[in-house]
């Protein structure tokens, strides 16, 4: 149903029943019909509105002479103009929770909608502005530098490191505008996103490499040898609650709310409600003991206690492996005719033979850690949140490695030989 090109999208006789303007089209004598009851997304645009602008600057150095080569590149960026979005069908938020953790909290409405008509109801689902942001500081920054020396005739050295940073307050991760509002992580509200690491920010990379080409002492056979070792890092990612809406701006049973990080003390504050996993009853005083110990295993949480977490704040383990490869040439003749025969031994991820972690890479799903859990509020007047902890769920751990049959990708180390005839 229905197509979308920055215009309205509805699904088979919506259309007709919708009604923007009743001097053209008096029937109904309002925004729809009274008999409509399926809620629909609008999708707006401002009346002013600029295309995304970018400003960038890149700059490149290069020196090279008979021994070695120097290379440094950069590129900054900044957006002058993009894209934003805020969801209009939604009541101003009216009070602020309970610390610790204060926030922004919308009323308790259904589905966070504003009631439209004499029955409360409201026809609509999302009415998503997208509107311009201007000097937003929105941008990021790449660059790398690496360089190759010859250290004699035969021996040579290359490295190289690359590091950027992309900060930004959406990332184009749907189709829709709704789900471009949807599905940011926020403290305040989808409507008041901050800016934070993008979702395609990767920062660092590492490559260093030893190369060796000579011959054998009457210069018939010719060997090759190479050894590169190669660090990456992953995606970042988000801390955020389970459980119900603590912000409600978009229901009762909202997702993408980053977790409030506490301190040892703020924890002694906490409303742990005792339940039953399915497995065990968990108690007040066992949740605040093992959410204590889950902060302090995680280097990230450990070292933003007393703030909100950010959105994509954490970072994936590195990922680092190291490939051999040696070769050798060889020049045979059969009769006349001289014919070259290359041997070649590759050895990929070869640290995994002495660490286990060596090419092994992770992934989160949704690049979300769901620990605490947000159980609602102890009352609407003073807007107390109570909380439960599950400590069984967290002791088997959200990431997943990277599988496939790539030799990148193997947690394992592979040997490949190679045989060359060349005529």
């Amino acid at each position: 149903g229905g197509s979308n090109l920055l215009g309205w999208e509805a699904e088979g006789d919506q259309l007709d029943r919708l009604r923007l303007n009743k001097l053209r089209n008096p029937v109904g004598a309002g925004l729809v019909r009274p008999e409509y009851a399926n809620a629909i997304p609008l999708t707006l645009v401002a009346a002013a509105i600029n295309l995304p602008t970018q400003w960038r600057f890149h700059t490149q150095l290069h020196y090279a002479n008979d021994r070695c080569t120097f290379y440094l590149s950069a590129l900054i960026t900044r957006n002058l103009f993009e894209p934003a979005f805020t969801q209009l069908n939604i009541p101003l938020p009216e009070k602020n929770s309970a610390s610790p953790g204060e926030r922004k909290v919308y009323p308790a409405l259904q589905g966070a909608r504003l009631p439209m008509v004499i029955n409360g109801k409201n026809p609509y689902d999302y009415a998503i502005l997208m509107h311009t942001r201007q000097q937003s500081g929105a941008g990021g920054y790449f660059w790398k530098a690496g360089g190759f020396f010859r250290i004699n005739d035969i021996w040579s050295i290359e490295a190289a490191y690359a590091s950027g940073n992309t900060r930004t307050f959406r990332d184009a991760t749907g189709s829709v505008l709704n789900s471009v509002w949807q599905q940011t992580e926020t403290v305040n509200g989808r409507n008041d996103p901050v800016l934070s690491l993008s979702d395609f920010s990767r920062p660092s990379k590492w490559v260093i490499g030893l190369h060796g080409d000579g011959y054998s002492s009457q210069q018939k056979n010719r060997w090759q040898f190479s050894i590169l070792w190669m660090a990456q890092s992953n995606a970042p990612y988000s801390y955020v609650y389970q459980g119900k809406s603590m912000v409600r701006d978009d229901g009762i049973n909202g997702y993408n709310e980053l977790m409030y990080i506490p301190t040892q003390a703020e924890i002694e504050q906490m409303n742990f409600v005792p339940f039953f996993n399915g497995i065990r009853p968990i108690g007040s005083r066992e949740q605040a003991s093992m959410l204590e110990n889950w902060i302090q295993s995680s280097p990230y949480l450990a070292k933003s206690r007393g703030r909100f977490a950010e959105r994509n704040g954490a970072q994936l383990p590195v990922s680092f492996q190291c490939d051999i490869k040696c070769e050798w040439e060889f020049l045979i003749r059969f009769t006349h005719q001289p014919v070259k025969l290359k041997v070649s031994v590759e050895c990929f991820n070869l640290m995994a033979l002495i660490n286990r972690e060596s090419g092994r890479k992770w992934e989160l799903p949704t690049l979300q850690i769901q620990g605490l859990a947000f159980a609602g509020y102890r009352d609407e007047n003073r807007l107390e949140p109570m909380y439960t902890f599950d400590p069984d769920e967290l002791s088997i751990s959200p990431l997943q490695e990277v599988s496939g049959f790539n030799s990148s990708r193997l947690s394992r180390w592979i040997i490949q030989p190679g045989i060359k005839v060349i005529l």
